[in-house]
This record gives C-alpha cells, sequence and structure tokens, in this order.
C-alpha cells in the first residue's frame, strides 16, 4: 500500500468506526539502543496500598500512544508525567484524582506503581518484535484493549488457528502483580480461549541497562508450546 503523507497509509470509516493505518519500522536493536540512552533503571519506589489495589487507567496507554504516534519509546519518568497529565487532576502536592472522579491517590504511590509497571511493558513489546521478525506466524497482534480489559499481552495466527500468549516474569512481584490486576479487573480464566503462558525465567531474558529483555530462544519456546497446542487439538 502506498502512503499518503509520511508513514500514513491510510484512513478510513466503516460501521460507526474510524481507523488509522500507518507504517511502522521499530526493531528490537533500536529499542535496545534507546534504552541503553535512558538513566539505568532502578529499584524501590513507594508503595502505597490504596494505590496497589486501585482499578487504575490504563498504563499501557501512553506507552503504546507515543509508540503509534511517534514510533519511540519514552523513558519512565517522561511517561509517567504525560500518564498524569492525560488521566489525573492534582488534589494538592501530596496527592491526585482520576480525572471525573472523587477520591485520591498517593502520587508517590502512583509513580511507584507505574515505575514497576514500565519495564514489563517493554519486555512485552520487546518480545512482540522478536515474534514479527521470526516470520513464522501469519500474524501476531498486541492490542492496548485486549490487554487492558482481557489480561491477553499479544494474539498468534497462524493456519486459521488464534492463540493468546501470556506473558510473565519468573519473579514473585510478576506473579503477584498479574493476580492483582486479575482481581482488580473481576476477571476469572477464560477457559474457551486457546492460551499459551510463557514464563521468563533468568535462562530465557538478559539485562540491556537493568531492563530484562527477552532472549531469542523466547520466540523458539514460544514456537514449540504453540505447535504442542495446536497438534493437541487434532
Amino acid at each position: 500500500m502506498k502512503t499518503i503523507h509520511g508513514e500514513l497509509l491510510d484512513i478510513s470509516f466503516s460501521n460507526g468506526r474510524c481507523y488509522m493505518l500507518k507504517e511502522f519500522n521499530l526493531t528490537p536493536e533500536m529499542v535496545e539502543k534507546t534504552l541503553m540512552g535512558f538513566p539505568p533503571y532502578q529499584l524501590g519506589y513507594d508503595r502505597d496500598l490504596a494505590v496497589e489495589h486501585a482499578h487504575l487507567p490504563p498504563i499501557v496507554y501512553p506507552f503504546y500512544k507515543e509508540i503509534f504516534e511517534f514510533q519511540r519509546l519514552l523513558a519512565p519518568e517522561e511517561l509517567f508525567g504525560s500518564y498524569l497529565i492525560i488521566f489525573f487532576e492534582s488534589n494538592n502536592k501530596d496527592t491526585v484524582r482520576i480525572r471525573n472522579q472523587t477520591g485520591s491517590l498517593n502520587i508517590l504511590g502512583l509513580k511507584g506503581r507505574f515505575m514497576r509497571t514500565y519495564p514489563s511493558l517493554v519486555r512485552d513489546f520487546y518480545l512482540y518484535l522478536l515474534l514479527e521478525n521470526a516470520h513464522y506466524f501469519d500474524k501476531v497482534v498486541y492490542s492496548v484493549n485486549k490487554d487492558y480489559f482481557d489480561k491477553t499481552d499479544l494474539i498468534l495466527y497462524k493456519q486459521n488457528q488464534t492463540v493468546a500468549l501470556n506473558i510473565l516474569l519468573d519473579s514473585a512481584y510478576a506473579k503477584r502483580y498479574r493476580y492483582q490486576k486479575d482481581f482488580r479487573q473481576g476477571k476469572s480464566p477464560d477457559l474457551t480461549k486457546l492460551q499459551i503462558d510463557l514464563i521468563i525465567g533468568d535462562d530465557l531474558r538478559r539485562p540491556v541497562n537493568n531492563y530484562y529483555l527477552p532472549k531469542q530462544n523466547c520466540v523458539d519456546l514460544v514456537i514449540q508450546d504453540f505447535e504442542k497446542l495446536i497438534q493437541s487439538l487434532v
């Protein structure tokens, strides 16, 4: 498809919805280079019990909005600023509230939860790029809507089969975070959905400026699990 202007391929309208289609050129190498330009990722951010259990607006939205609009990753501090501007209003110097809602959230606790979530956004996006580059699947899809509402990290398509891929770091915090996410959203497993769970342990990840990115062997493992799942249906 030819571009209309810059990276823009199409603007279309159908069935009460509008769509914008753009070229997308980010690579795993470009993501790694960007991460190396950030300050090294640090642990130890504040925790606030109310914030930890709150149902927050989607942290994934400003992350992928930036990628969609500018094909770049923002450093976590800068992205947190965007998150506040989009979804929150200030109560005072210590607390904020979600726009058009009552109540308050401790801003340092909110920042802590955001900063602990940020590496998982990078990890999932990086694995998406690796799977795309493998050219094994007919299509690999990331959807903010599916991520936020259905707990589906990626969707894999091949030979008329559709399989959800859930990605989890093999750590106590990651497992607790997944449980809390499910609990906050009132979700229970969809037993009708074909699904693969990828648990990324030390042998499947490598540090890049203190961000742990999936290794290439994650792709091999996903393909193996996908093939086993499809074969089990025959």
